[in-house]
């Protein structure tokens, strides 16, 4: 079968935001905590924690656009603020 189920890790009381693969095929997500993962060998790797860069949780937001793994893990995305406006 092509067809695996997979665990996801989210932080306590979060939603999935965003899923994608890496350029080299490993899964990644972030959840609306703005916790970004990728999944390595059956375990979740947190890699970025965007509560910690935004400046304005409750209407701020980060809008992902890529996660690559040479050498080490980078996370490429836009802060957006006030996404309410």
């Amino acid at each position: 079968s092509t067809h695996k189920a997979l665990p996801l890790a989210l932080s306590p009381e979060s939603d999935l935001n965003w899923v994608s693969f890496t350029p080299a095929g490993n899964l990644c997500s972030m959840d609306s905590l703005f916790v970004v993962r990728y999944l390595v060998e059956g375990l979740w790797i947190p890699i970025f924690i965007g509560a910690e860069i935004l400046e304005n949780i409750a209407l701020d937001t980060i809008w992902p656009i890529s996660l690559t793994e040479r050498n080490e893990p980078k996370f490429r995305y836009i802060y957006c603020r006030d996404r309410d406006k």
